[in-house]
């Protein structure tokens, strides 16, 4: 290597710079539009699923009925009882609702 020669600054053809920018340009132009879509556009739907996703009713009976044992007495049977559950979040009024349960229901 001779010593004068100096490494040679990289240059980019412009047509490639543009092409990289118009790709660039179109790209984040598309998830933009796909933004506005889900957010503005399909905002009830997505809200409605929302929703869908985070309640769920289940009701099973239980099928089961009287135990006895081999005199005929009675080993366990059926009462009925209930669950009350309460979701902070969904409910505003939840410190009431809490302290109505407990001065109603204690044992």
């Amino acid at each position: 290597m001779s010593s004068n020669s100096m490494p040679r600054p990289v240059r980019f053809e412009t047509w490639r710079l543009a092409t990289i920018y118009i790709a660039v340009f179109l790209v984040f132009t598309g998830l933009l539009f796909r933004l506005i879509n889900l957010q503005v556009v399909q905002n009830a739907d997505w809200t409605t699923r929302a929703v869908d996703n985070y309640t769920n009713d289940v009701s099973v009976p239980a099928p089961r009925g009287i135990i006895y044992d081999r005199n005929g007495n009675i080993l366990a049977r059926n009462l009925a009882s209930y669950n009350v559950v309460i979701t902070p979040p969904v409910c505003p009024m939840t410190n009431l609702i809490f302290s109505v349960f407990t001065v109603n229901f204690q044992r």
